[in-house]
């Protein structure tokens, strides 16, 4: 006996679980693409401070440079007095704080310096390495 009912309840089900199998697969593959994103971006974060850890060993960076390089970004903020509670409006405070951040990069960026060849190869190997290591980690499909 065929049950018309039963069948399209059946179909039902399978299209569901389809479904859920689909958006669960879409939400692991958008995981790791931003796992991805975030592996790469620590690896270049990690090479620049890298990078100018040894332009500051070899001397070839100015005290402001310096300070700058030894100072956290929550000592950058304190340092240049972004005090929230003078805000009252948030999005202004953030916006603020996102300009100060982003000024701070520019410095940073400022105070680069040219490195031996030899000491310049390892800091971009060691940059490869990491970004080799992110997309094993993370491969993507």
């Amino acid at each position: 006996i065929f049950l018309p009912y039963k069948e399209q309840t059946r179909i039902n089900t399978e299209k569901q679980e389809q479904f859920a199998k689909d958006l669960k697969e879409e939400q692991k593959r958008k995981e790791t693409e931003e796992a991805l994103t975030t592996c790469i971006s620590d690896a270049e974060e990690n090479y620049s401070s890298q990078w100018l850890k040894e332009c500051k060993s070899q001397g070839k960076l100015s005290n402001s440079c310096i300070a700058l390089i030894d100072m956290t970004s929550e000592e950058y903020i304190e340092k240049n007095k972004i005090p929230f509670d003078t805000y009252s409006d948030p999005m202004k405070y953030l916006d603020d704080l996102e300009s100060l951040l982003i000024n701070r990069r520019k410095k940073l960026a400022e105070c680069s310096c040219s490195l031996p060849l030899s000491l310049a190869d390892r800091v971009n190997d060691s940059l490869k390495t990491a970004k080799d290591e992110c997309f094993k980690k993370y491969p993507q499909k």
